[in-house]
């Protein structure tokens, strides 16, 4: 197999696993408007709220949380917030609509996700900040600082590379070749 063939396994895999989400996504939104019209399916719905979480964490749609005010007797109310994720499924009205919010904002992300596999900025911007996607990944917020200084770096780091082999291209190659050579 030739190394163009290893780089196709990334846009892929990103198709497969973001059509595999958006498919039970939508099996859930089936699911969910077939138990609020109809009644039925509480059982199937109800053994699909841990893939319900899993799938809005995959899509990184927030939990969303509703006020509650309740009475405890005594003339005392509680309030709380309650998230929506916590009370799934639910066929309260307050509740319903925010779920199938999350449940659609969720399918349009993974859409996206799919098409953008075959935009060609989408991957050079990856190339262009991909310690900023590492970093992110590692759990480190977009707008910290350790992120902008590994991107300097790599900027710095890829411009360097880009004006030596545009200056000694046959150097680079020969470097390379004696590479092995210089370790044993």
């Amino acid at each position: 197999m030739s190394q163009i063939h290893y780089l196709l396994i990334i846009p892929l895999y990103k198709i497969a696993s973001n059509a595999f989400y958006l498919y039970r996504t939508c099996q859930i939104i089936n699911d969910y408007h077939s138990w609020l019209f109809y009644g039925d399916k509480y059982v199937e719905l109800f053994e699909q709220k841990r893939i319900f979480e899993k799938i809005l964490s995959k899509a990184d749609v927030n939990d969303k949380f509703l006020p509650i005010t309740q009475p405890t007797g005594y003339g005392y109310l509680a309030n709380f917030q309650s998230s929506i994720i916590a009370q799934f499924p639910s066929d309260l009205e307050a509740y319903a609509h925010i779920t199938l919010k999350m449940l659609l904002e969720a399918k349009g992300i993974f859409k996206e996700r799919i098409l953008e596999t075959f935009n060609p900025i989408y991957w050079i911007e990856l190339a262009i900040f991909l310690p900023k996607h590492a970093l992110m990944y590692l759990g480190i917020k977009a707008d910290n600082f350790i992120i902008k200084i590994f991107q300097l770096m790599w900027f710095f780091l890829a411009g360097t590379y880009s004006l030596l082999l545009a200056l000694y291209p046959d150097a680079f190659r020969t470097l390379i070749e004696r590479l092995p050579n210089i370790f044993h």
